[in-house]
């Protein structure tokens, strides 16, 4: 799909997109994906030049990332904001990029049963995950890079190693359960 203008995709049960989204080049145009289940196989912005402007999933519901089947990186590629209301399933290794440092606001994210996945989240502005990070189902890796901060809520699970390249805010008591290292490179603080 190649969006030539803003976008509202709106369904009462089910979102699938089997293939890659896009904006069209250098234009940035936005997303919102509405439906209780969503499932998008392909990359969302596939490029910087293509990236979408913003990327907004609303309402509690399941949202599926990527395909078992693939190989290599899953990404998110936005100019401004990433939110997502829905908790989050990678079915692939996967890196959310917010490209001019816009909010990235997520609640809970899993690893599907088929094997541990990775989850980079690259923004200078400020991420905000409201929920547990690998509850269900563990990641193999989480890391943040640096610039901006990350606000946690729950607990962060991995197999391996944990990397918080950014300061660190803590909005609750929580545990970080790393199989491997849990590093800081910034401030841990508490709001």
């Amino acid at each position: 799909i190649t969006l030539n203008h803003g976008r509202d995709l709106i369904a009462g049960n089910l979102i699938r997109v089997t293939g890659t989204i896009d904006s069209a080049s250098n234009q940035f145009f936005t997303l919102l994906l509405n439906a209780p289940t969503i499932n998008l196989l392909g990359s969302v912005g596939t490029s910087n030049a293509t990236a979408l402007g913003s990327l907004s999933v609303p309402n509690s519901g399941a949202l599926t990332l990527g395909d078992t089947a693939a190989s290599g990186t899953y990404f998110i590629r936005t100019q401004n904001a990433f939110s997502s209301v829905h908790t989050i399933t990678l079915q692939q290794d996967t890196q959310f990029v917010s490209l001019n440092g816009g909010a990235i606001d997520l609640v809970a994210v899993d690893s599907d049963s088929v094997s541990p996945r990775s989850l980079t989240i690259s923004t200078s502005g400020a991420t905000t995950l409201s929920g547990a990070i690998g509850s269900s189902q563990a990641l193999r890796t989480f890391s943040t890079d640096t610039g901006g901060t990350t606000s946690l809520a729950g607990n962060v699970t991995t197999t391996q190693s944990q990397t918080f390249g950014d300061n660190v805010v803590l909005v609750s008591d929580l545990i970080f359960n790393a199989g491997n290292t849990a590093t800081f490179n910034g401030t841990v603080e508490s709001s």
